[in-house]
């Protein structure tokens, strides 16, 4: 790894806004992440 910051973007199809908070809860306990933010 290159030890840099890499900004990407991730487009999920749920069946309801519980599993995005659920997705997004899981991604903010990774390691190194800075940001998590849903865009309507």
């Amino acid at each position: 790894m290159s030890g840099g910051i890499f900004e990407g973007s991730l487009e999920l199809q749920v069946h309801d806004r519980k599993q995005v908070f659920l997705i997004m809860e899981k991604l903010r306990q990774i390691s190194g992440m800075q940001t998590v933010r849903q865009i309507l």
